[in-house]
């Protein structure tokens, strides 16, 4: 697990409270939750890499991991939301 910059962290916070905020939406609220119940390691890696946009080597490069392992993990925690959102939201609305 690395430490993720304290600058990093609050523009992550702003991000997701201005996005929680203005859009009530049920699959956002259903992502919120996912979110919510990974693991701190699983959430701060997809936070890093969709909302504050960092690229795989930049990753891999700050948390001493290799990018394959990276690719492997990413995949395998958007699964994870996508079957967490699949039972959350109401039937006809899944994801693909």
């Amino acid at each position: 697990v690395w430490a993720v910059p304290e600058d990093t962290l609050a523009m992550l916070v702003e991000r997701i409270e201005a996005g929680a905020l203005a859009d009530t939406e049920p699959r956002h609220e259903a992502l919120r939750v996912c979110l919510d119940r990974l693991r701190a390691e699983d959430r701060m890696l997809i936070l890093n890499r969709y909302i504050a946009d960092q690229n795989l080597d930049r990753l891999a490069r700050e948390s001493g991991r290799k990018k394959d392992s990276l690719k492997v993990s990413l995949h395998r925690i958007r699964a994870v939301l996508k079957a967490c959102m699949n039972r959350r939201i109401q039937p006809g609305q899944e994801f693909a």
